[in-house]
């Protein structure tokens, strides 16, 4: 299993990879915990390399190239996988790669209602 610490080379290569929680494929994968209005945002782009924490897209490369990394608030954990995936690819101002342009903000009130743990 690769460490989080190769991840970022991994990530900066393009490559597919699994390193406990965090991990990215080649294409699409599901939309897992992105908000609606980003879940349609990632379809739309057609990835063609998607960093997930856990099932969900963190960050992505879309079909003509543009890198994508909405700035969306989740665990202790995704914050630190968001930066792994910001850093490998390549994103190092605050809110560069946000498809909205706009500032963090957290997944909508009640996004996990009715999830076990939650």
């Amino acid at each position: 299993m690769t460490t989080q610490h190769e991840a970022e080379d991994l990530i900066r290569d393009r490559k597919p990879f699994r390193a406990s929680a965090l991990s990215a494929v080649e294409g699409m994968s599901g939309t897992g915990d992105l908000p609606d209005e980003d879940a349609r945002k990632y379809r739309d782009a057609e990835p063609t390399y998607t960093v997930l924490s856990y099932a969900t897209p963190i960050a992505w490369v879309a079909a003509d190239g543009t890198v994508c990394a909405p700035m969306l608030r989740y665990s202790l954990t995704t914050t630190q996988h968001q930066a792994i995936a910001r850093h490998g690819l390549g994103i190092h101002r605050w809110g560069e790669g946000d498809p909205d342009g706009s500032d963090r903000r957290a997944v909508p009130a009640g996004h996990y209602e009715g999830r076990e743990g939650w």
